[in-house]
């Protein structure tokens, strides 16, 4: 003896019970889609507007930063003023090089102009800084450079002027 078919009604069933947990499945396809793009989003925008990573790349920065040293540049505090002299601050030079420098006074007799920085390695030897290329606009501040996070070892703060002895 075999099986009666199954009647309309429960293959109707079955049916709109398939089509609903596809759908299902299509709404939480979309919603992860849809957060993950809002992820990438809020990353994205933290790294244009809040906080980017640097490598220091020399030597012009001893003893305050090594070469290798991992920083975060906070964006946020140049679109509020200028820079106060100490702080290191990372910029585009009027050569086109990114470069890690302090801020610094002009230097006696010198006058900087409105809106520019005089920025210094704290290594003078190996620096090339505003005594090779003048004062730079404050439009090339990339950020101030607010925390290393590699090495292990000299995970920190940075500090905005050099210590004193």
């Amino acid at each position: 003896m075999s099986d009666p078919a199954p009647s309309s009604d429960t293959a109707s069933v079955e049916g709109s019970e398939e089509v609903r947990e596809a759908a299902t499945r299509v709404q939480e396809a979309w919603r992860l889609v849809r957060d993950v793009g809002l992820a990438l989003g809020i990353v994205v925008a933290l790294g244009v507007f809040v906080v980017a990573p640097y490598r220091v790349e020399g030597d012009s920065m001893l003893p305050a930063l090594e070469r290798g040293d991992r920083l975060l540049v906070e964006k946020l505090s140049r679109r509020l003023g200028a820079p106060e002299p100490g702080t290191i601050v990372i910029l585009r030079s009027p050569e086109g090089a990114v470069l890690v420098k302090r801020v610094a006074a002009a230097p006696d007799g010198q006058t900087v102009p409105e809106g520019e920085l005089w920025v210094l390695g704290d290594n003078a030897a190996a620096s090339r800084d505003s005594r090779h290329f003048g004062p730079v606009p404050g439009e090339q501040v990339v950020g101030r450079a607010a925390w290393r996070y590699w090495p292990p070892g000299r995970i920190g703060r940075i500090e905005g002027a050099p210590e004193e002895d």
